[in-house]
């Protein structure tokens, strides 16, 4: 029996990056006027990447901070020798 060869595309970089979900958010009015002042006020041309890295930073922040460690905080704050 011989195995037919199966074409595989190559994906590039470009097309692995490409944005293809759709994430709908609901604002109030002064959630968005704050949104909107401030992307006056700082000249921001794109207002969904500003959202999108803000969202990201939020949840790279999140990660670093929740990252789990070997030991627990307080066995790690004891751990801490102060300078002399």
């Amino acid at each position: 029996m011989v195995k037919k060869k199966v074409n595989k595309k190559k994906v590039t970089a470009k097309e692995k990056m490409k944005r293809v979900h759709k994430v709908t958010a609901m604002l109030n009015d002064k959630e968005h006027d704050a949104i909107t002042r401030y992307c006056k006020d700082y000249k921001v041309k794109n207002k969904s990447k500003f959202i999108r890295e803000m969202v990201f930073t939020a949840i790279l922040q999140t990660y670093e901070r929740d990252y789990p460690t070997l030991f627990s905080k307080q066995v790690m704050a004891d751990l801490v020798v102060e300078p002399r």
